[in-house]
């Protein structure tokens, strides 16, 4: 990186002299609409840039600061350094200052200075007094140890001090972090005759290459980096903290507006719920309400809201508290980002905070503590911390969850759980590693929920003592699990020898299915019948003259009885003997017919074919007109045999 880059926003309200101090610090003028001149205000975002002594590159967004441009502001103020808060030497602070101040403060901008333009037009008694009435304005808020400068765009009087003051202000504002998640927050979309498509913005959090493949939020278009421009110059690589022109290739100037997100990667995951900590301002004009519907701005990007207070029926003017905003469409927001709100009609700052969940695992039970603890803790959690709580609230996950989670791509993520499950902290269920497929527990929930499972099928067994074992799907919707969650979660507790399996049903280790005496005395004088009965069978009327339902069923189920299509029992002794006795029929003729295989059965015509039909599905016989012939499992079975006797 050859030189530092920083982003200062102007604030302030309108004319008191931000776009002439900008031209007057660097030459640029930022009005760069013909409505802007003839109205001598700025309208929409203005753009400069400075140079300062020691090398490094300041770009400046100058924003509206009329109450009717509000959105444009908050799109120029979402991701700086520090701010230049503007209050005219001839009015001092006015209603918009306020605002602007308020919104400052709600989005932690703490770094910044004030210039108190237009000191040629007033005495030096007047000066001290709008000084005293700035410093009461900044009183209570993050910007109330600002300094302050006195200025004269006109006359060019404090302008050096003005640029020292922000040269030793930046040298205190670490640089801006590069996580390697860039994100240029659009602010303004256009194109160029033989260039196509641009996008301007600032970017943080990490750096954009000319070339790279590059997708942009929340539309999901995909495209590429042609090229990249920082304050007119071309560059390779554009680095966090800089404001970036990118020309993309792929995409129409259509499809794009402010509020987009360009990203590399696959990091960045939109959402449509956040769980926030929500401060209402003091100087709102009515309290906010449960289910109240807003305006919700956060970086460059404008939404409607509806809010979801967890823990209040209303918030006072001054307030504080946990919420959850919900939007009409996916946003491309992160965990971390900070918001503004404001009202819709009339339209003011009513409020604004952090983003201290982008992803939560749904609508929360409103009242419940525990939520309250887990977003408390949230709020100050480092990135391990963050997915080991919310892993023992959701439970086990797939790596594209906790991937979202924790705002990474699969592949990162994946590297990350490998790390903490070395140290024992989560543990991979099943055989799965793949980061499409694998899923992972937290360590100490893991035991947690395995006894949860064990209760379940216990309990199920003492109300079912006759089944074999529980339903995998009813086990999955007592559990609450996803299905490849919970297939992982089956695997794991049959390697660690919790459960076993019985065909599609589950049972707890070391469960046995136990018939009470009478229970057993019917089983035993059914299988009687069943042994007087031949190959010819019973019909379930029959077999239900003698037990239960319930007990016909567990015998069923056990392979103690097969059932035949039709309703037809048989022993599973009389079912392997037919079924042998067939194939022998069909190894020595060929083929047969259902005479031949009843009259082999000393049977009746109903009861051999729900036998045939039975071995056809299992495909040791199958259907030629009026024959049976050689299914693949026994044609299979006599070609090895053929080949063992060669």
């Amino acid at each position: 990186m050859s030189r530092p880059y920083r982003v200062m926003a102007t604030a302030g309200h309108v004319d008191h002299g931000k776009s002439t101090l900008v031209k007057a610090l660097t030459g640029i003028d930022p009005d760069r609409l013909r409505e802007e001149k003839e109205r001598q205000m700025t309208i929409d975002l203005g753009f400069a840039w400075l140079r300062l002594e020691d090398g490094t590159t300041l770009g400046i967004v100058d924003v509206p600061g009329h109450r009717d441009f509000i959105a444009n502001m908050l799109a120029g103020v979402g991701a700086v350094d520090l701010v230049l808060l503007v209050v005219a030497a001839d009015e001092g602070v006015m209603p918009q200052t306020e605002e602007h101040l308020r919104i400052l403060d709600l989005l932690g901008v703490c770094n910044g200075l004030v210039a108190i333009t237009k000191v040629d037009l007033v005495s030096q008694e007047w000066l001290l007094l709008v000084e005293e009435d700035v410093r009461q304005a900044l009183a209570g808020t993050a910007l109330a140890e600002a300094p302050l400068f006195p200025v004269s765009s006109l006359t060019g009087e404090g302008l050096l001090e003005l640029k020292q003051g922000i040269s030793t202000l930046l040298r205190s504002v670490p640089p801006p972090a590069d996580v390697k998640r860039p994100r240029l927050l659009v602010d303004r979309v256009f194109s160029l005759h033989g260039h196509g498509t641009i996008v301007t913005g600032t970017l943080v959090g990490g750096t954009l290459l000319v070339g790279e493949a590059a997708t942009v939020h929340p539309s999901g278009i995909h495209c590429r980096i042609r090229s990249l421009q920082s304050h007119g110059t071309s560059l390779e690589i554009a680095y966090p903290g800089s404001r970036v022109a990118a020309n993309l290739v792929g995409v129409e100037k259509e499809a794009l507006s402010r509020g987009n997100v360009l990203t590399t990667g696959d990091w960045l995951h939109d959402t449509a719920l956040v769980d926030v900590r929500l401060k209402f301002v003091g100087s709102a004009a009515k309290k906010l309400t449960h289910g109240a519907t807003v305006q919700f701005y956060s970086g460059t990007l404008e939404s409607p809201a509806r809010v979801r207070l967890l823990f209040d029926a209303e918030l006072a003017p001054g307030g504080e508290g946990w919420a959850q905003l919900s939007f009409p469409r996916a946003l491309p927001l992160a965990s971390g980002d900070r918001f503004i709100l404001r009202s819709v009609s009339p339209g003011q700052t009513i409020g604004g905070g952090l983003v201290v969940d982008a992803h939560p695992s749904g609508r929360h039970r409103r009242g419940d503590p525990e939520v309250a603890d887990l977003l408390a803790k949230l709020e100050h959690a480092d990135e391990v911390d963050r997915l080991l709580l919310k892993l023992r609230l959701s439970g086990p996950a797939d790596v594209p969850t906790v991937a979202t989670w924790l705002d990474r791509d699969a592949a990162s993520a994946l590297v990350l759980l490998d790390g903490l499950a070395q140290e024992g902290k989560v543990l991979f269920l099943g055989t799965g590693r793949a980061a499409d497929s694998a899923v992972v527990s937290e360590a100490s929930s893991w035991k947690a929920l395995s006894e949860a499972m064990l209760s379940v099928l216990w309990r199920y067994h003492s109300l079912q003592p006759l089944e074999p074992g529980m339903s995998r799907q009813q086990l999955r919707r007592e559990l609450r699990l996803r299905q490849k969650v919970f297939l992982a979660c089956i695997d794991q507790w049959l390697r660690e020898g919790r459960i076993s399996a019985v065909g599609a049903r589950v049972a707890a280790a070391g469960f046995r299915v136990t018939l009470s005496p009478e229970d057993q005395a019917a089983a035993a004088k059914l299988q009687l019948l069943l042994q007087r009965s031949g190959f010819a069978g019973l019909t379930e009327a029959e077999a239900l003259s003698v037990v239960s339902s319930r007990l016909l069923q567990a015998m069923v189920e056990q392979g103690q009885l097969v059932r035949l299509p039709g309703g037809i029992l048989l022993s599973e002794k009389a079912f392997a003997q037919a079924k042998e006795m067939v194939c022998e029929l069909i190894r020595g003729l060929g083929r047969i017919t259902v005479a031949q295989a009843r009259d082999a059965l000393s049977s009746n015509r109903r009861s051999t074919l729900a036998l045939l039909a039975l071995l056809d599905d299992q495909g040791f016989t199958r259907r030629e007109g009026d024959y049976r012939v050689a299914g693949r499992k026994l044609a299979a079975a006599c070609g090895e045999a053929s080949k063992q006797g060669s």
